[in-house]
């Protein structure tokens, strides 16, 4: 083999190594919730968690009602934002009220001016627990529905509070 040859295979090995870290990187980092329809916002964190306080300020409608039956028969609240001081997550609810269903959000830095916010899963009424992943335990047809109607109730209200703050 000529020298010419070789380097060609050494970057072509190069490059199939780095594409594969790349994207070992990105599944690793979205592991928790491989199953989120995701979306980017010009925005950093603050700006779209504060972007979804403004949101459901002006759209009480959408905020999940206090009182919710969980897991084991309590009553108890789901509470937008990390579950812990070492939380990467940053975790957000919806409620549709007519449809009666919990929408799960949750976002990620991407960098310190975007931010992936994600649509995960939709819970079917107030009893928490049977959380539905929204691009694994529905029909392709139901799935699109259900983004499509996010998209429009909420994401895009999101995106331009996001440009706001």
């Amino acid at each position: 083999m000529s020298r010419q040859t070789q380097w060609i295979v050494y970057i072509v090995i190069a490059a199939v190594l780095i594409f594969s870290f790349y994207k070992l990187v990105n599944v690793a980092t979205s592991v928790s919730y491989p199953y989120g329809e995701e979306y980017r916002i010009d925005a950093n964190t603050t700006e779209v968690a504060n972007a979804i306080n403004s949101f459901k300020k002006l759209h009480p409608e959408y905020v999940v009602p206090d009182s919710l039956t969980m897991p084991g028969g309590k009553r108890g609240q789901l509470l937008d934002g990390p579950r812990g001081k070492d939380d990467y997550w940053y975790h957000a609810y919806f409620y549709y009220s007519k449809e009666n269903q919990i929408i799960k959000t949750w976002m990620k830095p991407i960098d310190s001016s975007h931010t992936t916010f994600a649509f995960d899963a939709v819970n079917d009424g107030l009893k928490v627990g049977n959380w539905r992943g929204v691009n694994k335990d529905y029909t392709e047809a139901e799935g699109e529905l259900l983004k499509e109607t996010f998209e429009n109730r909420i994401l895009k209200e999101v995106k331009r509070l996001s440009r706001e703050h």
